[in-house]
């Protein structure tokens, strides 16, 4: 590890085990060494080892299989719909840390106001998590996730981890698109006290629906309300 790397030690982890991977030293299907070694190999400790092999697993480098170990899945580059859909995996490339505070949670049919703006159908089960995401201490985004609770073990949904990569995990290969708009408004009291915004804050809401295959309607719906000074617009 670099001393004089501004970037997280985690992220320099990351780096180098990639390293690994694309240089050919390690191949698809091999295990790669333990916590504990990596540990001890690069005098880390076991959180930052941990975080380092999770962002791996995310993109999809590595793979953990239970009572066996982590080893690589692949050795080449691909672009999959976790980096185009979760602020976790966003924030986390970047070196950020951020937390999940749950403002509701809950699982049943939606008021209709509410399936109007899901596009889905009213009398269907579904689980709506409410967060506010919070990065570094400063809360960033106000989070609504709703999504069909039929064919999924809602007891496995974590709202502290990434929702996001949680779904792609049920429905990845069954997506058939994804649709996605960003209005520009004027913060409500609401919003301004959760964010930690000024009275009549501008603010981003952006929304999003996954379809799947064979489904007319939306699997999931998410919004995100961010304040506007905090969304790069750059290309």
């Amino acid at each position: 590890m670099n001393p004089l790397d501004e970037r997280p030690l985690y992220i320099q982890l990351k780096n180098e085990l990639l390293d690994q991977i694309k240089s050919g030293i390690w191949q698809e299907k091999d295990q790669i060494p333990t916590e504990l070694e990596l540990m001890e190999s690069y005098h880390l400790g076991r959180d930052t080892v941990r975080k380092a092999i999770g962002i791996l697993v995310q993109e999809g480098y590595l793979i953990k299989r239970r009572g066996k170990g982590t080893f690589v899945a692949k050795t080449q580059f691909s672009i999959g719909f976790e980096p185009l859909i979760s602020l976790r995996y966003a924030l986390r490339v970047r070196g950020l840390e951020e937390t999940n505070l749950v403002l509701d949670q809950a699982v049943g049919t939606q008021m209709l106001e509410v399936a109007k703006r899901t596009r889905m159908p009213q009398l269907e089960d579904s689980m709506r998590i409410l967060r506010l995401r919070v990065v570094e201490g400063r809360p960033l985004a106000i989070e609504e996730s709703i999504f069909a609770a039929k064919g999924i073990c809602l007891e496995d949904v974590n709202p502290h981890e990434s929702i996001s990569r949680f779904l792609l995990q049920q429905w990845g290969n069954k997506i058939d698109r994804i649709e996605q708009i960003m209005t520009p408004k004027t913060a409500s009291n609401v919003e301004c006290e959760r964010l930690e915004l000024a009275e009549n804050s501008q603010i981003l809401c952006l929304e999003r629906w996954i379809y799947v295959k064979e489904k007319e309607w939306p699997i999931s719906y998410v919004s995100f309300v961010i304040p506007m000074s905090e969304y790069d617009f750059s290309i």
